[in-house]
């Protein structure tokens, strides 16, 4: 029965912390949003486009922020919610019932990691799909747009581009980047004037595009009025190597669940994959990265007097150290991204050092 009381109470505990941390950190990270959604909008707010219109525009756009602020918010709850246990003496309770700094630290840890995993899974594919909605937003009211927009799908992709006051959407199953020239197979293209009426559909086996030009081989057209066969087909275009790089979505833009199949199908086609395999390598190591967050910060907030001078300069120096380790973070992964350095390397290092700094500095004052 005894063994049973203690088990429960263990529980508990585990739960309390959790729950305290959970609460503080849901706290923390929803202040930096309304602070930057407050920040954007009086950015925006003179532009000619109605006031709802720009606040949703800015809330499409704000889970671009999560990566940013998660290592942060995390960073700074942990301090707090440690620095406000030993306040209160409640760590000094915890561990006079017998529980360690082991014990205690890692349903907090079980919490970052779960929310890494939640941030990973959940949160990016939703906002790739948030942006997707913006796209559509500012194009129906003017706020950006590019002439030329791209689509993915397991199928192939979509090119969307305007030349000649005619808007053309463009469909290739398979895609080639050969020096300056792209190759396509199997194309289908929907002409339509400006006012979206439709003028042609052509189907072509392969096309080259080059200087301007989209020169397609065994096409079949279809007009409003009739259908014929012809052997080649040009028309102008804006497509080229360099316009499609450009345009090809941003790595925080495409979903955790996509990039896989993204990565594969641009390589195969002589596309730069490079920042998109280190963003799949960032999100996978996403939970270690933030639970490496959590031990830096905890090491600089447990003290015995909380309340005295060291106390708070030694937790002053956690946050300057811990916006150290990010901006160190940030150069390494561009350092991985440029192929400085190997992806893996560039994605587990900082993890990895500041979680053995962590683990040894708590073996050292705790268990030493």
């Amino acid at each position: 029965m005894n063994n049973y009381k203690g088990l429960f109470n263990k529980h508990l505990i585990n739960r309390y912390l959790a729950l305290t941390f959970l609460k503080s950190f849901v706290c923390v990270f929803f202040a930096f949003l309304g602070i930057i959604f407050l920040i954007t909008l009086m950015e925006k707010v003179k532009e000619d486009v109605p006031f709802h219109v720009i606040a949703l525009s800015i809330f499409y756009d704000l889970p671009l922020y999560f990566s940013t602020l998660l290592p942060f918010s995390i960073l700074l709850v942990s301090m707090f919610v440690m620095w406000r246990f030993e306040k209160t003496s409640e760590l000094t309770v915890i561990r006079s019932v017998g529980v360690s700094v082991w014990q205690f630290t890692m349903p907090l840890v079980v919490s970052v990691f779960l929310l890494g995993v939640f941030y990973t899974t959940v949160i990016n594919p939703l906002s790739t799909r948030f942006q997707i909605l913006n796209s559509k937003l500012a194009k129906k009211y003017g706020l950006r747009g590019n002439d030329l927009n791209f689509v993915f799908t397991k199928q192939g992709f979509w090119l969307r581009e305007q030349s000649d006051n005619i808007n053309s959407f463009v469909y290739c199953s398979n895609i080639n980047q050969v020096d300056n020239r792209l190759e396509a197979n199997d194309i289908t293209v929907f002409q339509l004037d400006e006012k979206q009426n439709f003028l042609r559909r052509i189907e072509a086996k392969s096309g080259v595009a080059q200087n301007g030009i989209f020169k397609l081989k065994d096409v079949l057209v279809v007009n409003q009025k009739d259908k014929f066969k012809q052997d080649e087909y040009e028309y102008n275009t804006t497509l080229s190597p360099k316009k499609v790089i450009d345009n090809m979505s941003l790595p925080e833009a495409v979903s955790f669940w996509q990039l896989p199949r993204f990565i594969n199908f641009f390589r195969k086609n002589g596309f730069p994959v490079r920042e998109y395999e280190m963003m799949f390598a960032r999100l996978v190591f996403l939970p270690f990265f933030l639970c490496s967050m959590l031990m830096f910060g905890i090491i600089f907030s447990l003290s015995k007097n909380v309340r005295s001078a060291k106390a708070f300069s030694k937790i002053l120096s956690g946050i300057g150290l811990g916006f150290l380790v990010y901006f160190l973070d940030q150069i390494i992964t561009t350092m991985g991204q440029t192929g400085s350095l190997p992806i893996v390397v560039a994605t587990v290092s900082v993890p990895f050092l500041v979680t053995l700094t962590s683990v040894s500095f708590l073996l050292f004052t705790e268990d030493g």
